[in-house]
């Protein structure tokens, strides 16, 4: 952990050189997702288990950003996103449905410090303060609020595909995170609860593919 901690130090130091997205510029862009997936389970024959899953996802994330110095930029994000998802399952002779809803909003307060590898290449590293608020609510009707606070940092690439559009992805997390959970009405399944933690996260969930567009 201390390697991984002096290697980050290093590359953000780094990064007051080679100058090329000049102080002053403005920026806009986001990223949106459409998911659609399905899962058929031959267990007909199998009492207490799923059969069918279909999941339905959609998020959007736009953002807007302003170079405070060369390679340096402030930004701020607002996402939603909505998944769903729907399946059966086998009890006995009868087949039941179930259904299970998250609706997600978050803000993202952040900083880019960008490294140009070549003239169209550059990584980056982007520290920055989150807060999540989720709704979750389940096919008996349980309804629970997550809120969620994080600090940490993502690394990322960016190509610029000209002057003014260009395109980029962030992999990884690595930073502290605490949330809390708490029913949102009476029910007597959910209770609240809270969790804290200092993580590295490399999971595929962290992968963001998005746009940027520059102006002055």
């Amino acid at each position: 952990m201390k390697y991984l901690y002096s290697t980050l130090l290093l590359i953000i130091i780094s990064f007051s050189a080679n100058a090329q997205l000049n102080k002053g510029l403005k920026q806009i862009g986001g990223s949106v997702s459409i998911s659609h997936s399905t899962s058929e389970n031959d267990n007909s024959g199998i009492s207490n288990s799923f059969t069918d899953q279909t999941t339905n996802a959609f998020s959007i994330t736009p953002s807007i950003g302003y170079f405070i110095k060369d390679n340096v930029s402030l930004n701020l994000s607002l996402g939603y996103s909505y998944s769903n998802s729907e399946s059966e399952r086998i009890d006995e002779d009868e087949v039941s449905e179930y259904s299970y809803t998250t609706n997600n909003l978050s803000i993202t307060i952040s900083s880019r410090l960008h490294k140009s590898i070549t003239d169209q290449f550059y990584l980056f590293l982007q520290p920055g303060a989150s807060l999540n608020l989720r709704k979750y609510k389940d096919y008996s009707d349980d309804n629970d609020k997550n809120t969620a606070y994080s600090l940490g940092i993502r690394p990322g690439i960016l190509y610029m595909a000209n002057d003014r559009f260009a395109f980029e992805g962030t992999f990884g997390f690595l930073g502290y995170t605490y949330s809390e959970s708490e029913p949102l009405d009476d029910s007597q399944s959910t209770s609240t609860s809270n969790n804290n933690n200092f993580r590295l996260d490399l999971s595929s969930i962290t992968l963001d593919f998005g746009f940027r567009y520059y102006f002055k």
